[in-house]
């Protein structure tokens, strides 16, 4: 916890703080470090004491003085700036209530340079642990890499590889589900949905759910009504299926807006599951959809 001098007049260091709390250093670095064992009374005369001084830890001196830089990585790359700020603003309270500082670095998914940028951020900070977001979250190369160099990872919504690290996410295809079928119980029959894009698990994972409560309800999904933020360069082509990808067809053969599900096939099925409750349902069991 390093002395730091500014201009004429000094800081105030841990020796000051363990002084005027009539403690020893150790015990003043067990109470910054949020450490058990130290009694209710003590803690608080460190703390009296931190704030009297107006302490503030050196991380560069906490760094050197063990193995840790108090550093995280937040790597971020989604088009929806309220996503990346309310992601930031959680992230940075819960550091800055553990006396962590967080780097946030955002990327571009497209440019080529993605694995490159991330060794490059591992290799000069130093850094305790990363974040990673989707759609970096299921980037294969990046999760090889940053398991090679043992660095401690946190993913967000990730969409495959669970055992490769910690993760933090929410069912989307269950809440996709409960979503519709709460417009359903409203009596609402014509029900349109936004996808995400492709290389988005959770989009796909959504628009399942959402194909799943039409299914359920004895509603055919139209076309019309699924607006796809996919760009057309990613819609699935005819030549591009196979036997374990979804055929169902979205869109207006007529047009450029169309292309086919692609969702991995349910078992013996041509469709995926979603689309496999649909296709099958016998015709006198559905509902009038334009309700």
């Amino acid at each position: 916890y390093g002395l730091v001098r500014e201009g004429t007049s000094l800081r105030s260091t841990i020796k000051d703080v363990s002084e005027r709390a009539g403690v020893s250093i150790k015990t003043v670095s067990r109470v910054l470090n949020k450490e058990r064992y130290v009694g209710a009374a003590t803690r608080e005369k460190v703390e009296e004491a931190v704030r009297a001084l107006n302490f503030r830890p050196s991380l560069a001196a906490r760094s050197l003085a063990g193995r840790r830089s108090f550093q995280i990585g937040l790597i971020c790359d989604n088009p929806s700036p309220a996503y990346v700020y309310a992601m930031q603003t959680g992230i940075r309270d819960r550091c800055e209530a553990d006396g962590v500082r967080m780097i946030a670095q955002p990327y571009d998914r497209n440019s080529g340079k993605l694995l490159e940028e991330v060794e490059a951020l591992v290799a000069t900070s130093h850094l305790d642990g990363l974040i990673l977001t989707p759609p970096v979250s299921d980037h294969d190369d990046v999760l090889d890499y940053l398991k090679e160099r043992g660095v401690r990872v946190v993913r967000v919504s990730p969409g495959r590889r669970p055992e490769a690290s910690a993760a933090v996410f929410i069912d989307n295809r269950a809440a996709a589900v409960e979503l519709t079928r709460h417009l359903l119980s409203l009596g609402h029959r014509r029900i349109g949905h936004i996808v995400g894009q492709r290389d988005f698990a959770t989009s796909a994972q959504r628009h399942e759910g959402y194909l799943a409560a039409l299914a359920e309800g004895g509603i055919a999904p139209e076309p019309e009504l699924i607006e796809n933020i996919i760009p057309i360069g990613q819609r699935r082509t005819l030549l591009e299926l196979n036997e374990d990808t979804c055929r169902w067809p979205i869109g207006d053969p007529a047009t450029d807006k169309f292309w086919f599900c692609g969702l991995p096939s349910a078992p013996g099925k041509p469709y995926c599951e979603a689309h496999v409750g649909v296709a099958f349902q016998p015709m006198s069991a559905r509902r009038d959809r334009r309700r």
